[in-house]
């Protein structure tokens, strides 16, 4: 269903190669251990690596931001989307 909705986007560009590994991994765990398996392992497994990145981001922008008010002579590095 992702696909559906990043296909019309610039995002679907850069994304498709993380989209069919995630789909490999799903259906290779579904054939070897089941749909109990997805439930209990990979999905725990995948809100776990979401979470862990999104509090990643903010650490790095709360550093960030203090090198960025407090030091900014030392602030050297720049982020590019």
């Amino acid at each position: 269903p992702i696909g559906f909705i990043t296909a019309a986007t610039p995002m679907a560009v850069e994304a498709w190669g993380s989209f069919l590994l995630a789909w490999i991994i799903r259906f290779a765990i579904l054939k070897l251990g089941g749909a109990i398996t997805v439930r209990t392992k990979l999905l725990p497994f995948a809100s776990g690596m979401v979470f862990g990145t999104v509090a990643a981001y903010m650490l790095f922008g709360l550093v960030k931001a203090y090198l960025y008010y407090f030091h900014p002579s030392s602030l050297r590095f720049y982020m590019q989307f």
